[in-house]
């Protein structure tokens, strides 16, 4: 199935204003907030976008030195979300290092707290968002933190990749950042062009899945996931654990039971965090 393709711009892209009587994609994702800030464009631009019938979503451009519940407020804040805008996106592609033109430069943050920042962000937001990233930031400034069970799992990727020959009718963006099932959106192109936008303009496409089904994701309020970040880290430590004992057991040469007994408390462990988010604890 073909994909169908959209836009992303910040105020960048609004000097002159975007004119969206003549923008020719039925989608698009706005610049809401960076740090604590709002994109000074993002309220006109959501205002004419959604009466000219754009399908709309807004991104947060994260500053991970910035408190990840403060960046979530003021971001939802400004981002007004209606039923009919498609899910929100987390933008990260900087380490938090001291030059804003080195996405990967020395003094950033480790890849756990990146990750952490983005666990935090997401769950302080409280409704479901995506993740935009590229393999060529996400591979070496966060994916090395990111357990296989993990939150981003069942989250949404917008993955940004410029591969020199683009295929849009068989999608080659490479390899999906670790942590996530699929491809949801892609940005192959920061230098396109589009009627009633002024200069160089973001150019995406829809893969995995389609605009409708990201609004009816947008609208879930579990965002997909049975537990809370805090739930699933309880869930991997007791993972953690249970590996650990069995790697005795085995190393020790003590019997299939013993291990045995080690899956079990296991099971016990998982399905009283069950018991508790179906309770509603």
């Amino acid at each position: 199935m073909t994909g169908v393709l959209g836009l992303d711009y910040s105020h960048y892209n609004s000097d002159p204003p975007i004119d969206w009587t003549k923008v020719n994609r039925s989608w698009a994702i706005g610049k809401v907030t960076e740090r604590i800030t709002a994109d000074p464009t993002w309220s006109r631009n959501r205002q004419q976008a959604l009466s000219h019938g754009k399908k709309l979503s807004g991104y947060h451009w994260a500053h991970i030195d910035h408190s990840p519940s403060e960046s979530a407020r003021i971001f939802k804040q400004v981002l007004q979300q209606t039923s009919t805008m498609f899910v929100p996106w987390i933008d990260i592609e900087h380490n938090g290092n001291p030059d804003i033109k080195q996405p990967l430069g020395p003094g950033g943050f480790s890849p756990t707290y990146i990750y952490n920042w983005l666990l935090q962000f997401a769950d302080a937001y409280g409704d479901p968002i995506g993740i935009y990233t590229g393999n060529w930031f996400w591979k070496e400034a966060v994916a090395p933190a990111v357990p296989a069970v993990s939150p981003i799992n069942n989250w949404p990727l917008w993955l940004s990749e410029y591969p020199q020959t683009i295929n849009l009718q068989e999608p080659n963006y490479g390899v999906i950042p670790r942590g996530f099932k699929q491809v949801d959106l892609w940005q192959y192109s920061d230098k396109g062009s589009i009627p009633g936008i002024v200069g160089n303009i973001d150019l995406d496409i829809t893969v995995a899945s389609t605009i409708d089904q990201l609004v009816q994701y947008a609208q879930r309020t579990d965002g997909g996931n049975d537990v809370t970040p805090a739930q699933m880290q309880q869930i991997m430590n007791h993972i953690d654990h249970a590996v650990d004992q069995i790697r005795t057991e085995t190393s020790e040469g003590n019997s299939i039971a013993n291990v045995m007994k080690h899956l079990k408390d296991l099971q016990d462990d998982v399905t009283d965090i069950k018991a508790k988010v179906d309770g509603g604890n």
